[in-house]
């Protein structure tokens, strides 16, 4: 039977290989039982005296884990699994002192002795052969139809350990992001000037801002675990617990408002809110917020106003998963809380505020000629060209199959009619591996008295003019036209 030839990995194949296989963060480390006990069951079940787990950098071959010799790295030039990993299934070299291929090579000449060789690649979830798992002998021999399989079926255990390791890693960078989104809360919690809390159903203090601490004199840990009941007089604590019952029992928040005699004869006037907030458990907790509303009441009463809408919108945030699995961009459900909060806050703050919508041109046809696998390639890419064409401050979202969106605060026309050319210029100097891939683009400026919903209508009208048109370019909706009406005839290609 005619054996497979060794053929080299395309360049820009070979660097993603590379690069899937320096995240794992597996080379140059220590043994780990998990690995060893497969890599010894691979050896028992082929009836194999050796067997060796390795990882096939760019220079060099790691032995990972290894039964029957001992742990070392080989030169790439002379590694059998620098064959296996080109290919599609096992590798299997019966007696390699008859193979033109290998009857020079040093493991074969020299003290190893090695006369048979099998090996099956190690995947990544991405499908990058980063290793091998083979079984060894110094005799010539082959394996049987159910030892090839079980040799198979073990490598194929020990690419999901390798995949979970992965997948391990990337939960722990999400759940640092998040850790850091907390502690950016806290500390925007801490910077407003009004004071707030957070209560548990027993009515202990679970948090409470520095506007509190400061007013009452305490740390921002003093009281935390602590009731109305310890820290007021009774008919002052009673009333307090009796609000916060209400509000909790009807899951209906309660705004009062109190006039507090100060020591020096001024009284300060207190505009003070309880809400009940649910957790994941379902467990109902009381919030409560307390301006000072004695200066300037319409004012304070806009900024309770605006303090509510962003925190709903950061509690939404933080209660998603945030990111797209396929792209690792942010994902819809991201993109709709986001694009909620950029809107607020260019109408509130007199900003600027862009919105591209991005639809990958004939991605169907991409799919129906070269396959899903390649469509999913070709997304991932795509994101990887946005990533690196939109600024620091843009927010690139995959919105739904093949369509992405690109949400640009402080932005207008000019400036996002600039990152809409470089996108395209970046996506006509990739290198795509069958046909170019061009985008249609539409751009939607927020202006005055729209909602979140009408910036998304303007810039899908504005790509589907875009497509219409011809494809491969960007179309910008005209908002001085039609402020609210979305209609084809709203849209102007940009030049």
């Amino acid at each position: 039977m005619q054996r497979p030839a060794y053929v080299p990995l395309p360049e820009l194949m070979e660097e993603k290989r590379i690069a899937a296989l320096h995240e794992l963060q597996l080379l140059d480390t220590d043994p780990e039982e998990e690995f060893d006990e497969l890599v010894a069951l691979a050896a028992e079940l082929c009836g194999a005296p050796q067997s060796v787990m390795t990882l096939v950098d760019s220079h060099r071959q790691f032995d990972k884990s290894c039964f029957g010799l001992q742990r070392r790295t080989t030169v790439r030039s002379d590694a059998f699994c620098n064959y296996t990993i080109q290919q599609p299934q096992t590798f299997i070299v019966p007696d390699a002192r008859q193979d033109g291929r290998f009857r020079e090579n040093p493991q074969v000449t020299g003290e190893a002795g090695l006369c048979f060789y099998a090996g099956h690649p190690l995947r990544t979830a991405d499908g990058h052969a980063v290793g091998a798992l083979c079984v060894m002998d110094t005799q010539p021999r082959e394996l049987s139809s159910v030892q090839e399989r079980m040799l198979r079926v073990i490598a194929n255990q020990l690419s999901i350990r390798v995949q979970m390791r992965s997948h391990a890693r990337a939960v722990q960078k999400l759940n640092e992001e998040l850790d850091g989104e907390r502690k950016l809360f806290r500390a925007f919690l801490d910077s407003i000037p009004v004071e707030t809390y957070l209560k548990n159903q027993q009515g202990q203090l679970l948090f409470y801002n520095k506007a509190v601490a400061e007013r009452f004199g305490v740390t921002q840990e003093a009281w935390l675990g602590k009731t109305s009941g310890e820290l007021w007089a009774k008919e002052i604590a009673e009333g307090i617990m009796a609000e916060e019952r209400n509000v909790i029992e009807t899951g209906k928040s309660h705004t009062s408002y109190v006039a507090i005699p100060c020591h020096d004869g001024v009284t300060e006037y207190w505009k003070t809110i309880k809400s009940p907030i649910q957790r994941a458990t379902g467990e109902v907790m009381l919030a409560n917020i307390s301006l000072n509303m004695t200066e300037d009441l319409r004012r304070e009463e806009a900024l309770q106003h605006a303090q509510d809408e962003l925190e709903e919108a950061n509690q939404k945030l933080r209660s998603l998963s945030l990111t797209d699995n396929l792209t690792g961009l942010w994902n819809r459900r991201a993109f709709d809380s986001h694009v909620e909060t950029e809107v607020f806050r260019a109408q509130h703050g007199c900003t600027p505020l862009t919105l591209l919508m991005i639809d990958v041109d004939n991605f169907k046809r991409l799919n129906d000629d070269f396959g899903h696998s390649h469509g999913d390639d070709v997304l991932r890419q795509v994101a990887a060209i946005l990533s690196k064409s939109v600024r620091s401050n843009d927010i690139a979202v995959r919105f739904g199959g093949e369509e992405f969106a690109v949400v640009m605060p402080g932005t207008n026309i000019e400036i996002a009619q600039a990152v809409c050319a470089r996108i395209q210029r970046a996506l006509k100097d990739h290198a795509w591996m069958h046909r170019e891939v061009t985008v249609s683009i539409g751009v939607a400026d927020c202006v005055a008295d729209i909602t979140a919903d009408d910036l998304l209508k303007m810039a899908d009208c504005a790509m589907y003019r875009a497509k219409r048109s011809g494809k491969d370019r960007a179309v910008a909706y005209d908002a001085s036209l039609l402020a609210h009406t979305v209609e084809p005839q709203g849209a102007t290609v940009m030049q």
